[in-house]
């Protein structure tokens, strides 16, 4: 076990004949790293800036992961994680992974393994793909706030995942303030999502989906929370784009953003809305089933 209760840990640069991983902790093996308290930042690696978690856990319980970052084209620029990540405090802020797409994404974490949130900010990062985080694999938001992370695609989140075991769900928490410079600013979705509780509020996009992009054919359901106040040239709610398979239903509460008079939802050919939720302006393709 490795537990850091305060301190800090800042100015490392590791540099070796292959990639780096983890500018200021590795956790290898079978190993568990409890962070709960202490600084970990200003470090630089190829991959994972501040942490690189291949292990058999990561919590964190309170501290601050900050102003790490990676090389040009690594991924998460604060955390990197390919085991089982738990976050119940503390904030990963700051940090960056500019020049990160694909699965080097995640200015603040790039998730490729299972990630729990349920408290805590991850606030502040920036990076090509997911300012706040690229998620990969199972992603689940129960609290804490992903806030002011800037990103050309998913300010706050970009989720790829896909598969029965890997999805991304969010069931409360506060997404919020994000910005995307092309699509996306609260969460750009390429992957399985669901949206139980919530609020992603108050971010925004400069090309389409202020609150949300949905761009893939696995399923998008909306089902509780609030999407309310963010903007976008076209869909400043949510942006449905081709193929994308997006069911509304249950209590769920759509507004559009202050600034655009756009529809919330823009459902394209081969889309498909099933709704009992509570929405306005919502424009539909002719041949929409």
């Amino acid at each position: 076990h490795f537990n850091m209760f305060g301190g800090t840990l800042a100015g490392n640069n590791p540099v070796y004949d292959n990639q780096t991983m983890g500018g200021a902790v590795y956790v290898g093996d079978s190993s568990v790293f409890v962070m709960s308290g202490g600084a970990i930042k200003w470090n630089t690696a190829d991959t994972g800036g501040g942490v690189y978690n291949n292990s058999e856990k990561f919590i964190f319980h309170a501290g601050e992961i900050s102003n790490n970052s990676v090389r040009w084209g690594g991924g998460g620029g604060g955390v990197y994680n390919t085991s089982t990540f738990t976050m119940d405090g503390g904030k990963i802020c700051s940090n960056s992974a500019i020049g990160g797409d694909g699965p080097c994404g995640g200015g603040g974490l790039n998730a490729m393994g299972t990630f729990n949130m349920c408290a805590g900010e991850i606030s502040g990062n920036e990076s090509g793909m997911g300012g706040g985080v690229f998620n990969g694999a199972a992603f689940v938001v129960s609290g804490g706030a992903i806030t002011s992370n800037t990103a050309q695609y998913g300010g706050g989140i970009y989720n790829v995942s896909n598969t029965v075991s890997n999805t991304f769900e969010l069931k409360d928490g506060l997404i919020e303030n994000n910005i995307a410079s092309k699509n996306g600013g609260g969460v750009y979705n390429k992957g399985t999502f669901t949206m139980s509780g919530a609020e992603i509020s108050s971010n925004s996009a400069i090309e389409y989906g202020g609150g949300g992009y949905a761009d893939a054919p696995a399923p998008c359901g909306l089902s509780g929370g609030n999407i309310e106040e963010n903007t976008a040239a076209t869909g400043g709610g949510v942006y449905c784009a081709l193929t994308s398979n997006v069911i509304l239903g249950g209590s769920v509460n759509i507004e559009i953003g202050f600034e655009y008079d756009f529809a919330i939802l823009l459902i394209f050919n081969g889309s498909r809305i099933i709704s009992s939720a509570r929405y306005r302006n919502v424009q539909l393709a002719s041949s929409c089933k």
